[in-house]
């Protein structure tokens, strides 16, 4: 029995630095319509990353331009230099390794592009590290777990617009028949 107990301890103890890791993105991103944004993709928790696959998702009508892990990241430097991606509007496939074996967690692993419409209406629309409709998780190295992030792109009025019909106010007045 005390050999039981130590073996499963002794697994616990290896897996778990991934099973304590999840992904995750901001809160809540602010945009204007018409701009192209960045949005950090984080792991959170202790980690040691050899590659990591990415599947990302934002609400339509945004849609993900490119998916950077040299701009600012713990791969900054030090992947492959591959980073292939496949960006299919509001979805995208990214993955990379390490040249150097392997590097730590918790840290920014990529920065996403997201492009707002010009013609996009003031709203919420969910950012994802997974895309249900595929039934597909971010993963570090083959080793899935659970932790996947979710969040929120906000897209606010421009100020000018709203500038323009607070001004706009003492100019309006009823007419009477």
């Amino acid at each position: 029995m005390k050999k039981l107990f130590f073996s499963v301890m002794a697994l616990l103890a290896t897996s778990g630095m991934v099973m304590g890791a999840s992904f995750a993105v901001p809160a809540v991103t602010e945009a204007l319509p018409d701009t192209v944004i960045e949005v950090p993709i984080s792991v959170e928790g202790e980690a040691a990353l050899e590659g990591i696959n990415l599947y990302l998702e934002v609400g339509l009508p945004l849609e993900i331009l490119a998916v950077s892990f040299d701009a600012g990241t713990i791969f900054d430097g030090n992947n492959t230099g591959k980073s292939p991606y496949d960006l299919m509007g509001n979805m995208a496939a990214a993955s990379t390794t390490t040249q150097s074996g392997s590097v730590a967690t918790p840290g920014v692993v990529a920065i996403m592009s997201v492009a707002v419409p010009a013609e996009t209406p003031e709203a919420d629309y969910v950012v994802r590290t997974y895309i249900p409709d595929y039934g597909v998780g971010s993963d570090l190295a083959g080793e899935a777990f659970d932790g996947q992030g979710e969040g929120v792109i906000r897209v606010i009025p421009e100020p000018a617009t709203a500038l323009l019909l607070i001004g706009a106010i003492p100019f309006l007045r009823r007419r009477r028949a």
